[in-house]
Order: structure tokens, then sequence, then C-alpha cells
């Protein structure tokens, strides 16, 4: 799907964005979690 070839910096930033994204859905389940039961 990607054309362009992956440089080093690219695929750190992909990491630490994915990293970021999944510590946010982690603490929205826990919230929910935490609501809704």
């Amino acid at each position: 799907m990607l054309t362009w070839s992956i440089r080093p910096d690219c695929l750190f930033f992909y990491f630490s964005v994915s990293s970021l994204l999944y510590r946010l859905w982690y603490k929205l389940e826990k919230l929910k979690q935490h609501v809704f039961i």
C-alpha cells in the first residue's frame, strides 16, 4: 500500500504515534469500564 520507502525516522514516527494511540485507547477503555460498571 505504501509506495515510498520507509526511512528510520518515518518508522520511529509511526511507532511513537501508534504507541500514543494505543495508550489513549487503553485509558478510554479503562474509563469506560470504570464508568459503566
